[in-house]
């Protein structure tokens, strides 16, 4: 399995593998700082991951911005992985948009517990 964490914050990115290697040691974890920099990799790699976590607030290039850039990288062939929003924002109206978007399985607020993360990777 293979997960892409994007989030600009450096311990919680941390935190998160940490959690992730607590629930499955076998999973493999790629991590970027914020969405230009997930994109860039993405156009140049093949990037078949299963998961990826997304945070909505990071410079040059936030989670919606992301949203939209990937949709036009993914072809109606490949498939997708799925798409966890993890964000410290309760903002009403980000809930409404995630609910909307067919690319992103859920909405997580931060942090992430090992429970939460057992249920996710199954």
């Amino acid at each position: 399995m293979k997960i892409c964490i994007i989030d600009d914050d450096k311990i919680y990115q941390f935190l998160l593998k940490k959690i992730i290697h607590i629930v499955n040691k076998e999973v493999t974890v790629h991590s970027f700082h914020n969405g230009e920099e997930a994109m860039e990799f993405f156009k140049q790699k093949d990037s078949s991951f299963d998961m990826i976590f997304l945070d909505l607030n990071m410079p040059k290039m936030d989670g919606w911005e992301f949203i939209e850039r990937y949709q036009e990288l993914i072809t109606n062939n490949s498939t997708s992985p799925e798409i966890y929003v993890s964000t410290s924002s309760i903002s009403e109206s980000d809930q409404l948009k995630v609910a909307s978007c067919d690319l992103v399985k859920a909405y997580l607020t931060k942090p992430i517990t090992i429970e939460a993360m057992e249920k996710i990777i199954k």
